[in-house]
């Protein structure tokens, strides 16, 4: 890999990488700390987040199946995710928000 490349790259997974972890940010619940990395992934580039919406696509497909407890949060932040980054390949948005969608409306039936 050309160096070029490879700096690239690692800045995507920098600005991917969470910063509002629970080990850094023990005052904040679950909830705070992810809508705090929804408004710092609104500021990510579009490359990133057409990464991050191939991420949410991976992760959805099956997450109403593999944990139904679990499921409606994920997905919830998801869709919180996705509204706030609408700068990346559209395609893949529609993809990834088309995912999420149904996953919450499959986990609303049950």
């Amino acid at each position: 890999m050309e160096p070029e490349k490879a700096i690239t790259t690692l800045n995507y997974v920098v600005e991917l990488t969470d910063v509002y972890t629970k080990e850094d940010y023990p005052g904040l619940n679950r909830k705070k700390r992810k809508r705090k990395e929804a408004e710092r992934l609104e500021e990510t580039s579009s490359e990133s987040q057409t990464i991050k919406y191939a991420d949410i696509i991976d992760n959805s497909m099956e997450i109403v199946e593999q944990d139904v407890n679990f499921a409606p949060v994920f997905l919830s932040e998801c869709h919180d995710i996705l509204k706030r980054m609408p700068n990346g390949n559209p395609e893949l948005y529609q993809r990834a928000l088309q995912i999420v969608e149904e996953g919450l409306k499959t986990i609303k039936r049950k």
